[in-house]
């Protein structure tokens, strides 16, 4: 995948092979980005976690790495973890758990049919449906895949900016 402009064909086979769409997470704390893969709804395995100045094709072909791994089933050994097992808590470096949940902001990414739909929000927030996001090909090439990672959190900025995660709002 290293060499490769896009995956779409490891992303393609591998929705075929767990005829599923595909799960993977991103992190943006403290200026660095942590990427996870997702076992069913629950993250599993090591991530990948890189300065936020790190180019826009390192990021997508983190992010398809990752989507790759998905896995359709929750293994057994992750029903035992606690919160500070939690590897991208671990790689941030954060004192803590709540320190870390309270400074984050999640970006979901997922494939649906050809596309790959990423959503970032504030890892804290409990209200309605609200984040930022944007749809790309299955096909996009990693660099823009990087790069529309890089808006959507610039997006979800805006909106703590404008305080709309908060409840009041």
């Amino acid at each position: 995948m290293d060499s490769q402009t896009n995956s779409f064909r490891e992303l393609s086979e591998r929705k075929k092979v767990t005829k599923s769409d595909l799960r993977a997470r991103l992190y943006l704390y403290n200026q660095s980005l942590i990427v996870s893969s997702v076992a069913e709804i629950a993250e599993y395995g090591p991530v990948t976690a890189m300065p936020l100045t790190t180019s826009d094709q390192a990021i997508g072909q983190a992010v398809c790495s990752h989507l790759v791994r998905f896995v359709p089933e929750l293994p057994n050994n992750l029903r035992d973890q606690k919160s500070k097992d939690w590897q991208a808590f671990t790689a941030s470096g954060a004192k803590s758990v709540k320190a870390f949940r309270a400074g984050l902001v999640m970006v979901s990414i997922e494939t649906m049919k050809n596309g790959i739909f990423l959503s970032a929000q504030p890892y804290a927030f409990e209200g309605p449906s609200l984040y930022a996001g944007s749809e790309l090909s299955l096909a996009a090439d990693h660099c823009y895949i990087g790069a529309a990672v890089r808006r959507v959190l610039k997006a979800a900025a805006v909106l703590v900016d404008h305080r709309l995660f908060e409840e009041t709002a």
